[in-house]
């Protein structure tokens, strides 16, 4: 812990998070908070993939699209070749 600062909380939440900081075994507070933190990035991560979080793989070359033939077409064959 490099710098650190005050946090005005409750003597509830103080005693709270010294309740889940015995529970989770670690030595401080601050680790407390980190951890909940971590655990509730990983909630929201998940809860936003649903049930394909595990089918979901980084994009490859392959699965991009070559757009440089609008770029070296006038823009009135462009507008032809798109959905209406």
């Amino acid at each position: 812990m490099k710098e650190t600062t005050t946090l005005r909380v409750s003597k509830k939440t103080a005693e709270t998070l010294e309740h889940i900081r015995e529970k989770l075994n670690v030595q401080n507070l601050d680790e407390t908070i980190q951890l909940l933190i971590k655990k509730q990035h990983k909630a929201v991560l998940e809860k936003g993939f649903g049930i394909a979080r595990n089918q979901i793989k980084p994009f490859t070359k392959e699965d991009r699209i070559d757009l440089s033939w609008i770029i070296l077409t006038p823009i009135k064959e462009v507008s032809k070749n798109l959905p209406a």
